[in-house]
């Protein structure tokens, strides 16, 4: 609990990492952004702060929407973005 407490307290550099490693575009830099995502999941959960969470999560999928490897392994991991992908997916063609 208090290591994602002190996730929390650093979710911006946390955010900025998980974007980093996504850029990276290769299966260690996913598997990273995978884990850094995990992490501050859990951590804005533990603050009751899914929304907040949900909403940033958002962008980072927008903003890696070319990425299809990233978002099938994040789909994979958050049972909850399927259903967003796929909503996603039905407004933008391009995914």
């Amino acid at each position: 609990m208090k290591a994602l407490t002190a996730i929390y307290r650093q979710r911006e550099p946390g955010c900025q990492q998980a974007h980093e490693q996504a850029n990276r575009t290769c299966p260690s830099g996913y598997d990273a952004a995978s884990r850094y995502l995990h992490q501050l999941f859990e951590a804005y959960q533990l603050h009751d702060n899914s929304a907040s969470f949900e909403r940033w999560f958002k962008r980072f999928v927008a903003a890696n929407s070319r990425r299809k490897v990233l978002l099938a392994k994040l789909s994979f991991s958050f049972d909850w973005l399927k259903a967003f992908l796929s909503a996603y997916r039905s407004t933008h063609c391009y995914l």
